[in-house]
């Protein structure tokens, strides 16, 4: 009786240890700064959002705005994207590709797999190399203004 209960602590501890392992290892992928501009530091990285029940595998670009500042700060950009060397959003002024967000002092906005937050970007499907694939981006126009 003792030995059961022992062994099914350690599968217990075993499985949530690679459960969390895998939020880890997501979580140490590092954000590369694009730009710092009047307090306002804007950075990016790749992350995998996978719907395994949906057979969905997708990687995102992650966009993280960090306002260093003790001000409100109004921020807003029009992205240029390129998928496959092909820029699909240039010259369009469209509201699809305009963002705008206000950032509190000493806020920070970023999204998350789930969320319906627009601070990413589709980059890939991962089961699915003949896709579409970001090659590029750029943010312009970027104006980060005090309120």
């Amino acid at each position: 009786m003792v030995k059961k209960f022992i062994f099914c602590n350690l599968i217990l501890i075993f499985s949530s240890y690679a459960l969390f392992a895998q939020e880890t290892n997501a979580d140490k992928v590092k954000w590369t700064l694009y730009k710092e501009l009047n307090g306002v530091q804007i950075s990016y990285k790749y992350v995998e959002c996978n719907d395994i029940h949906n057979g969905i595998f997708k990687e995102m670009l992650y966009f993280q705005l960090i306002n260093t500042t003790d001000i409100s700060m109004n921020i807003s950009f029009n992205e240029e994207i390129w998928y496959n060397n092909k820029c699909v959003s240039c010259g369009k002024n469209s509201p699809e590709y305009h963002k705008e967000f206000v950032l509190e002092p000493g806020g920070e906005l970023g999204p998350d797999c789930d969320s319906g937050n627009n601070l990413k970007i589709f980059s890939k499907f991962l089961n699915n190399t003949k896709a579409s694939e970001l090659t590029k981006f750029e943010l312009n126009n970027l104006t980060i203004n005090p309120m």
